[in-house]
């Protein structure tokens, strides 16, 4: 009992190590202001998504007959669906990990005693979702009435909403961890991870975009989704008790709880034998066949053809961002994003533009001058420049010791980058060319201005990425973490687009000749910003990287 508690503990305090100003966090800045800023704005974002659903669950519901089932039965779904899409790679890695549970096998500990401690303090540490009970419960009071009943039973049964999915959720990989072979495809895994991540945000900005301002349209989805979660309700049972326990009678609201305590007491005892039984097999080490494949992809042979220094970094770089899709992934987002806004921009404008505006001199100009904005935004910001040193990990010593030219090395580099952004580039010039409907001369336009945008922000990124290389770190998303360069780089990028938009209409408005003048000094403004970091970031690699 003294190890579950030792366990259950250290997992409690753990989980808020991101908290801590002398810890670092995984995708998060190394600046704790910034850190501190970036909770703020999260749980800031988060309690207004909270507060929109469940005003608008309770002034669908709490107006109704023991409405106030429904009501905290949708509130313990949302906690639900946001723990299952949410926590499964904390999950994986904090439960499944090798390197962390063979520190633990060495102890003088059972397998059931380090599961349910690390179950429980994850459970425990579920602490800042009291933040959402309390809009929730403000939200009721606000319409219903203050009801001292339903704030004591709430806080009372609020960690079983929790419990409950959490359990069945480690549980369920736990039994698939052991009887299938999944464990030694964990990077397909996380790969299907991050897909699901990438539409999550997708549709997150559709619907943002899409149905901002159109009530009416709002109004129908949000009840037909409401309405379909509703007759699904069932199959979340833990927030379907929930709300009985909350509504009603004191003697239902006793009943209920004390039901749904026992459905926790239950699970918990379940994944205690369990985990007893089958924790430790579930983390087996990876079965011969892999080894053998591991051992003959290591015994491949050489080509000894000499190439290019060019064509063999570039080659090496390309190979190094694709072999993990967290290199990658912030520029998935990224475009994304602006694919989405790109779309919603777009057709709103449309409505309002001709097709003889949109297919004149400067119509194709604005095509094209809005890839060149939307190229910078993205690629300042997602690009895959600033990393490429850090990239090579370890063996970047490899470089210091090896006789490459340093203008080659800076081009090969610059090349890769250039190259991995162009298919980002098709595909958001083609979404928003055939949804828009800017036509071929148009999309090709827009695609020049993406890619003469990425341009610059691989030169630019090359050039900030050789101020700050990281070699010593452990996991891909350490590259990812923000910071205060970053943060600053990103508003130069902003005041840097601002002034291209700004000295366009300036010239557009004081000069009879703008539309002539205004994308001659665009584009030179953009060929003088790529030559003087060109200049910058080619000394650098001149320079050599001997301060790490």
């Amino acid at each position: 009992m003294n190890n579950l508690k030792t366990i259950t503990k250290y997992t409690f305090k753990e989980q808020f190590f991101p908290y801590y100003p002398n810890k670092k966090a995984m995708n998060m800045p190394n600046s704790y202001v910034l850190r501190i800023l970036y909770f703020i704005g999260l749980y800031g974002l988060l309690s207004y998504v909270v507060y929109s659903f469940m005003r608008a669950i309770g002034t669908l519901y709490l107006s109704l007959p023991n409405g106030e089932t429904m009501y905290f039965a949708f509130f313990g779904i949302l906690l639900t669906i946001s723990i299952i899409v949410f926590y499964i790679p904390r999950i994986l890695s904090d439960f499944f990990s090798d390197t962390k549970i063979n520190i633990y096998k060495t102890l003088p500990i059972t397998e059931s005693e380090l599961f349910m401690g690390k179950l429980l303090g994850a459970v425990l540490s579920f602490v800042d979702f009291l933040l959402f009970f309390i809009i929730g419960i403000y939200i009721y009071f606000s319409i219903k009435g203050f009801d001292i009943s339903v704030l004591i039973f709430g806080i009372l049964n609020f960690f079983t909403i929790i419990l409950i999915p959490y359990s069945l959720l480690t549980g369920l990989i736990l039994i698939i961890m052991r009887f299938t072979s999944v464990g030694n495809h964990r990077k397909a895994l996380k790969n299907i991870g991050y897909i699901i991540l990438f539409a999550i945000i997708g549709a997150y900005y559709y619907f943002a975009f899409n149905f901002k301002g159109d009530s009416g349209k709002e109004s129908q989805i949000f009840t037909t989704a409401t309405s379909a979660l509703a007759n699904f309700s069932n199959a979340f049972f833990n927030a379907k008790f929930y709300g009985l326990s909350l509504s009603g009678s004191l003697g239902q609201k006793i009943t209920y709880s004390l039901i749904l305590w026992a459905i926790t007491i239950a699970i918990t005892f379940i994944m205690y034998k369990l985990s007893g039984k089958f924790y430790y097999k579930s983390l087996g080490e990876k079965d011969e066949e892999t080894k053998v494949k591991k051992k003959e992809n290591t015994n491949k042979s050489t080509s000894f053809v000499p190439k290019s220094q060019v064509y063999a970094i570039a080659k090496r770089d390309i190979k190094n961002l694709t072999s993990n899709i967290v290199f990658f992934s912030q520029a998935v987002m990224m475009v994304i994003i602006f694919v989405v806004m790109g779309l919603s921009v777009g057709k709103s404008l449309g409505s309002e533009i001709s097709k003889n505006d949109l297919y004149s001199l400067t119509g194709r100009f604005w095509s094209f001058f809005a890839g060149i904005i939307f190229g910078i935004l993205m690629w300042m910001n997602g690009g895959f420049a600033n990393s490429s040193l850090s990239r090579e990990h370890k063996s970047f010593y490899l470089f210091q010791s090896l006789p490459i030219d340093p203008k080659k090395h800076f081009l090969a580099r610059l090349c890769s980058s250039f190259i991995l952004c162009l298919p980002f580039n098709l595909v958001m010039s083609i979404l928003i060319a055939v949804f828009v409907g800017l036509g071929i001369a148009n999309g090709i336009l827009l695609f020049l201005g993406l890619s003469i945008a990425s341009l610059l922000a691989a030169i630019v990124g090359l050039y900030t990425g050789s101020k700050k290389i990281i070699i010593n770190w452990t996991k891909p998303e350490e590259l990812s973490k923000g910071g205060l360069r970053n943060f600053v780089y990103y508003i130069l990028s902003l005041i840097y687009v601002g002034l291209l938009i700004g000295l366009y209409i300036l010239l557009m408005n004081i000069s009879s000749m703008g539309e002539i003048l205004g994308p001659i000094l665009i584009i030179s403004l953009i060929i003088v910003t790529s030559l003087v970091f060109y200049k910058l970031a080619l000394n650098s690699y001149k320079n050599g990287f001997y301060d790490l």
